[in-house]
């Protein structure tokens, strides 16, 4: 079965800057993916590249096989709305109704009830006018698009600007219900870490334009812990692990382990001693990208 996506040794330079350096990424069906990195490592241009709306540098994207560029079909199934903040003349003529009105006129598996159900939902008077739009409010018709689109490949990017706390969990909500009835690719871009990370199956994490990690969120939890103890007891045990962040108080220390960790192993650490600690995505995304390459 071919692959949602496939991006083969994709470069994208803007000048002198190099935005992404030889990406090989693999995205299956029926997918949640969290696509982390900090500002400027590259994620809102690999999801411009995803959509058709970059050329590359160098590389190929492929969609179940065909050519993205120039390819209608794989383009129809596509769906990548960014926040409707331009300057554009004609866009401000716009109420959420039009905006509406045109996805459904894109995208070939638009749902009217569930854009309709979305935007009760979020209490969006469908007939207001872009100029008295919210940032939030522009944030609820991208993500109504999105949903709504039923797009096989939903690229979502940091959809929530201007949302409070319990619109964002809202959003969650709706997310993961609508995915389980109908599965696609998604790929959601985020710096709200540990407030989305339920969502993902699989995380990808970008730092300085290259690929620092892609693996599924079940292979995370088994691997990242945080152990606390004797600082000579941590180093006789601890020593030939991958410790990404070293913290130390006096004869007492806290490691951050990334590596492969038995239940033998984690037993007797215990035993020892030793106080044994979940590590989030977050805080490992922190220390897998802190100060890399520098």
């Amino acid at each position: 079965m071919k692959s949602a996506i496939e991006v083969n040794n994709l470069t994208k330079k803007f000048g002198t800057t190099t935005a992404l350096a030889n990406i090989n990424l693999s995205f299956d069906g029926n997918k949640i993916y969290g696509l982390l990195g900090r500002n400027g490592a590259g994620k809102t241009t690999l999801l411009h590249l995803l959509a058709a709306q970059l050329l590359p540098s160098n590389g190929s994207i492929s969609i179940r096989g065909e050519s993205l560029y120039e390819n209608n079909n794989a383009l129809s199934q596509i769906c990548y709305i960014g926040l409707f903040l331009n300057n554009n003349k004609y866009i401000k003529t716009f109420k959420v109704k039009d905006f509406l009105k045109s996805a459904a006129m894109f995208f070939p598996n638009w749902d009217e009830k569930l854009a309709k159900q979305l935007t009760e939902l979020f209490s969006l008077d469908i007939k207001k006018p872009y100029r008295n739009l919210s940032t939030g409010m522009l944030s609820m018709v991208s993500i109504i698009i999105s949903l709504a689109s039923r797009a096989p490949i939903t690229l979502l990017d940091e959809p929530y600007s201007g949302l409070d706390a319990s619109a964002r969990q809202e959003f969650y909500d709706v997310l993961a219900e609508d995915f389980g009835r109908h599965p696609r690719t998604i790929v959601f871009s985020t710096h709200l870490i540990d407030e989305a990370s339920n969502l993902f199956e699989d995380v990808i994490i970008l730092h300085q334009g290259k690929i620092v990690l892609h693996e599924p969120m079940e292979t995370l939890e088994e691997s990242s812990l945080i152990v606390f103890g004797d600082k000579d007891e941590l180093e006789s045990r601890l020593g030939n692990k991958r410790v990404i962040h070293r913290e130390l108080f006096g004869h007492r220390a806290s490691y951050a382990l990334f590596d492969k960790i038995s239940e033998q192993e984690k037993t007797a650490w215990t035993h020892a001693g030793l106080e044994l600690r979940s590590l989030t995505l977050q805080q490992l995304f922190v220390h897998l990208t802190a100060n890399s390459g520098r």
